[in-house]
């Protein structure tokens, strides 16, 4: 991806193609009861929207913005053919949300698993009887790390599949 022109030129056009030069925005549409637009409250949740945007509220690292996340998930999913995000509900910041990127890796890919309730662990995700993702069981630390492989406590999270967005 670096070192290639053809790489380098793919992930660009991805990004300008997928997300564009502003990214997804928020525009409100909000009427008042008599069917016109509330052009006041429109834009205080406009403002509001662009305010959790910025890099200090958007991610719970503090250093993405809004626009930053959305080229990094359309970066990953091109590149590595998925991405994960956490949504933090009740987060320190004003908003009481932010997102946070999970490398891939973390998804413990080689936990499969019947459970009593019916549910299966398939490649770490938990699927109920339809096959739908009710947990992800993610590591708690990157496979990589030296104190991964020597770690005597929990090596995994289940994390249910509402707090994720698991792009492939």
């Amino acid at each position: 991806e670096e070192n290639n022109d053809y790489a380098k030129r793919f992930f660009h056009m991805v990004k300008s193609n997928v997300v564009g030069p502003r990214g997804i925005l928020l525009q409100n549409k909000a009427m008042t009861i008599e069917g016109v637009l509330d052009t006041v409250s429109n834009e205080k949740m406009e403002n509001a929207w662009r305010e959790w945007g910025r890099k200090e509220n958007a991610s719970v690292e503090g250093t993405r913005s809004w626009l930053d996340m959305q080229n990094l998930f359309v970066n990953t999913v091109a590149r590595d053919g998925e991405a994960i995000i956490r949504l933090v509900r009740g987060y320190d910041n004003p908003f009481g949300f932010a997102l946070q990127f999970i490398e891939s890796d973390h998804l413990d890919e080689d936990h499969n698993e019947e459970l009593s309730n019916g549910n299966r662990i398939i490649m770490g995700v938990e699927l109920n009887q339809w096959k739908r993702p009710v947990a992800y069981h993610l590591r708690t630390r990157h496979p990589g790390e030296y104190s991964y492989i020597r770690s005597n406590g929990k090596l995994t999270d289940r994390v249910p599949a509402s707090e994720i967005i698991h792009g492939f």
